[in-house]
């Protein structure tokens, strides 16, 4: 496999943070949509704007605009109140606010 026409080990040396992991399955707590996009922040850390910009990046903040209760939709523990598209996508913003936080 290569990566940009490099082996993986040479991509990441080359563009450190800029290859990252998706994984097939999605870690979801039973919470809200904030808890589950800030994953492992405290409440009074998360920046509800920066929780709607990794939702834009990942084409979710209007699904929630127009449907739903907004960040305060409760998705249930693996993501079993949404749709398996959405539960698809939902690593996207996760890891964006991770990644901001860092």
């Amino acid at each position: 496999m290569l990566i940009g026409g490099l082996p993986p080990l040479e991509s990441i040396a080359r563009w450190p943070g800029a290859i990252g992991y998706v994984p097939q399955e999605v870690a979801m707590v039973n919470g809200t949509v904030r808890e589950n996009v800030a994953l492992g922040l405290p409440l009074p850390m998360i920046d509800d704007s920066r929780v709607w910009e990794a939702l834009a990046r990942a084409h979710l903040d209007d699904f929630l605009r127009e449907n739903r209760e907004g960040l305060d939709t409760v998705i249930g523990e693996s993501g079993m109140r949404l749709s398996g598209d959405s539960v698809n996508v939902w690593e996207l913003p996760e890891r964006s606010i991770r990644d901001q936080n860092s």
